[in-house]
């Protein structure tokens, strides 16, 4: 007999993640970071061609191509993800679940009032 190897399929509706974000992909919050993060960047750009119009042409692409750098980290952040809607969000979620205390009490069934008797002596010690 052959075996089948069985593979787990997450089927989500076609539509499973528009209707409730901007733009069919961002939440409010996102777009407010890749704005405010996208401006600051263009603005340093901006600034720097300015105040050193006299500098090299490769010192020039060289620092252009550093202050270009956050706006591709926010693409990469805001990028969708399969069952996250983007990095971003699964990072939040990775460090709230980090940051979260996590105690485990056990409320098991018990074979005989011996272990019961055992482990409450135990947890009060």
């Amino acid at each position: 007999m052959e075996k089948k190897e069985e593979i787990l399929v997450f089927n989500t509706p076609k539509n499973f993640k528009r209707g409730k974000y901007l733009l069919s992909r961002y939440r409010l919050k996102d777009l407010v970071i890749m704005v405010a993060i996208m401006l600051i960047s263009l603005a340093a750009i901006i600034v720097y061609l300015t105040l050193f119009p006299d500098q090299d042409m490769q010192i020039h692409l060289l620092v252009v191509i550093l202050l270009l750098l956050p706006i591709g980290g926010v693409y990469i952040l805001f990028m969708s993800m399969p069952v996250y809607l983007n990095l971003f969000e699964y990072i939040t979620a990775f460090f709230f679940f980090r940051r979260k205390q996590k105690k485990f009490k056990w409320e098991g069934i018990y074979l005989d009032e011996k272990e019961v008797m055992i482990d409450h002596e135990e947890s009060e010690e």
